[in-house]
């Protein structure tokens, strides 16, 4: 349902609550409450949560409840204990992060951004042609590359210029983006060891790059 309300309403500050009714309002919060549960928990042994949407059309629902439960949990200066995830291979995904950092900056908590490429093409592209409309999926495999090394770029360039309000996981195993990121990190003085870069991969999947 908040995805749709956002569809329809698009509000500026990506709020759909004024728009939503009673019971919509407490299922949210009692969905939130649960979440940050498990976030609490986490954070209370060292240890981070992904959240995940992984369908399009429940995206920018999920964006709003992570930005919610990010002012709450990631409010240490060290380490960021929640991530959303951005598929890089959709068209709204750098803009859905560039929107999400800012708000983390105006609200004073830390952005966790997971990048991951994408992995319901076929889903997805059949869904848009079943309801008539645009493919949210970038036209080709390089458009996807490029849009996911534009992320880590962004990303990166954001940490430098205002340290403390993002971080990300890079969740890639191509070699290309994997290089390009270490490359970024020398080159705008981003330590290896920097608590706000994470590279992770399938365990098993490219030992070679993993333990590099």
């Amino acid at each position: 349902a908040m995805s749709e309300i956002l569809e329809k309403e698009r509000p500026l500050d990506g709020d759909p609550t004024p728009f939503m009714t009673e019971e919509q309002l407490t299922e949210l919060q009692r969905t939130i409450e649960s979440l940050y549960e498990i976030c609490a928990h986490a954070k209370q042994h060292n240890m981070s949560v992904w959240l995940d949407a992984e369908q399009y059309s429940r995206q920018p629902g999920i964006n709003y409840v992570s930005r919610r439960l990010m002012q709450r949990v990631n409010t240490s200066t060290d380490r960021i204990y929640l991530y959303n995830t951005y598929q890089c291979y959709l068209r709204d995904a750098l803009d859905w992060i560039a929107f999400d950092v800012e708000h983390a900056k105006l609200n004073g908590y830390l952005c966790g951004i997971k990048l991951v490429r994408g992995a319901y093409l076929e889903y997805e592209s059949a869904k848009a042609k079943r309801e008539n409309r645009q493919n949210p999926i970038l036209a080709s495999k390089r458009d996807t590359d490029d849009a996911y090394d534009a992320a880590v770029q962004y990303i990166m360039n954001e940490m430098t210029e205002s340290y403390g309000s993002v971080g990300v996981s890079i969740c890639s195993h191509n070699r290309h983006s994997l290089e390009l990121a270490t490359k970024t990190m020398q080159r705008l003085g981003i330590n290896r060891d920097d608590k706000k870069v994470i590279f992770a991969q399938l365990n098993g999947m490219v030992d070679n790059l993993t333990f590099a």
